[in-house]
């Protein structure tokens, strides 16, 4: 497990430098944002206890994914077409990972380890370093790289348009899926569909206030966008 949750952490981490909201904001940011990843994956594998020639495996792997992840993003090139590229070359890489789950060597006693181990707090003390990595990881990705899959998705859908009007989604969303996937995490998933079911409420009255020939757009925007990020804030659980 501690692969899949380097690599997230790793995304994650490069997409936040490069962009909150889901945007490359310029490519030395890009640049930027693929260094530190890359660099923050050798440095996390090598002290959660993998060997160096694992660790520079998963190394060279993030470097390629998040260099092409952010490289296909840049705001000069974008499109829809480049935008369903982008939803389809990220599934298959997550296939391409899982799959490979079992080739990966068990991580050693690292550091992170240890350090978990001696963490005064029960609920994280009493968890492996492979559970902490991908809650670690899961919860990175669901900030910005989030972000930007749901703004894929809305670009594929055909409903950019609506984006002006409601642009705190930007920052609720993520918000909102640490808040549903920390329930999840904790066994409250209850809890989160209250969560989703009071967004719902409260963005109401926000979209009958648009213009009605924009309405279906608004309603449209509001209901693709807050489905896809549902499924990304939940998906990280089935790693659990």
């Amino acid at each position: 497990m501690e692969p899949i949750g380097i690599w997230l952490l790793s995304i994650g981490l490069g997409d936040m430098i490069a962009g909150y909201s889901g945007e490359v904001a310029t490519k030395t940011r890009g640049w930027w944002a693929w260094g530190i990843g890359s660099a923050a994956t050798l440095s996390v594998a090598l002290l959660g206890g993998l060997c160096w020639s694992a660790a520079l495996g998963l190394m060279a792997w993030s470097c390629l994914t998040l260099g092409l992840w952010l490289w296909a993003r840049l705001p000069e090139t974008w499109s829809a077409s480049r935008a369903a590229a982008i939803l389809g070359g990220v599934a298959g890489a997550a296939v391409v990972f899982a799959l490979s789950g079992g080739w990966w060597p068990e991580a050693g006693n690292g550091a992170i380890e240890r350090l978990i181990d001696e963490l005064p707090y029960p609920v994280l003390s009493g968890q492996s370093q492979g559970r902490v990595l991908t809650i670690l990881g899961a919860l990175l990705f669901l900030q910005a790289t989030a972000n930007a899959l749901v703004r894929s998705l809305l670009a594929v859908v055909g409903t950019p348009e609506a984006d002006q009007s409601l642009r705190g989604g930007r920052f609720i969303g993520p918000m909102e899926r640490t808040l549903i996937f920390g329930l999840g995490v904790s066994g409250y998933l209850t809890a989160a569909a209250v969560v989703a079911t009071a967004k719902g409420l409260l963005r109401f009255p926000e979209i009958s206030k648009e213009d009605k020939t924009n309405i279906h757009a608004a309603t449209e925007y509001f209901l693709v966008g807050s489905l896809a990020s549902w499924i990304l804030a939940l998906a990280p659980l089935a790693l659990l």
